[in-house]
């Protein structure tokens, strides 16, 4: 018994300093995603039926994918402090956790550029004034909400959270139910067949 409780200490401090690279990448996210946002201004029937409904609340302020994120990835990190005896970074899955943080904000960057080349917002709850169809959407449909999960996985790797793996498939489930349900609905209306070919031939996540 008296062995087991010497590596606790270094887990903690592990677990605390992990925290670094999650939130850098998180706030750099953030800043990539509303830094990114190229709304055009051009006014159409589908973008002003978007907007008619739009909310300024706070509450739609914060309804955003990243926020979630943040929140998620603080559960994660929670778990390791509350659950010490069944979290611990392991050297390989912490490192493949770094690549898939690296690589699922890389996606979202990717995707927020080709929304500007578009000249379309990023930004939920508002309409695209058009459907993209190249750069990382045409191997997914939803590709930042994809970064979104990978990162999530990432951190929960990279802290050792093994007890906050469940929350990645809730994560999943509760951005197709909260975001991509509504949006893919409002794409289908105003963009009708052109919408619906292109669900055809690309995956929702991948």
């Amino acid at each position: 018994m008296g062995k087991r409780g010497g590596p606790e200490a270094p887990l903690t401090g592990v677990s605390r300093k992990g925290g670094i690279l999650p939130t850098l990448c998180v706030v750099s996210y953030l800043f990539c995603v509303r830094g990114f946002d190229g709304c055009n201004t051009r006014t159409t029937h589908c973008m002003a039926k978007g907007t008619e409904t739009l909310d300024n609340s706070a509450w739609k302020i914060i309804d955003i994918p990243p926020v979630w994120l943040v929140a998620a990835l603080i559960l994660a990190w929670l778990s390791t402090q509350v659950l010490p005896d069944i979290s611990g970074a392991w050297g390989p899955a912490r490192y493949f956790g770094a690549g898939l943080v690296a690589g699922g904000i890389g996606l979202v960057i990717w995707a927020a550029a080709t929304f500007r080349v578009y000249q379309t917002t990023v930004i939920p709850h508002q309409m695209p004034s058009r459907i993209i169809t190249s750069g990382p959407f045409v191997y997914s449909r939803n590709p930042i909400y994809l970064g979104d999960v990978l990162v999530l996985l990432g951190g929960i790797l990279w802290w050792g959270a093994w007890a906050a793996m469940i929350l990645v498939p809730i994560s999943a489930l509760f951005l197709t139910r909260r975001f991509i349900a509504p949006e893919e609905s409002r794409l289908k209306e105003c963009f009708g067949l052109e919408f619906s070919n292109y669900a055809q031939k690309t995956r929702r996540w991948l």
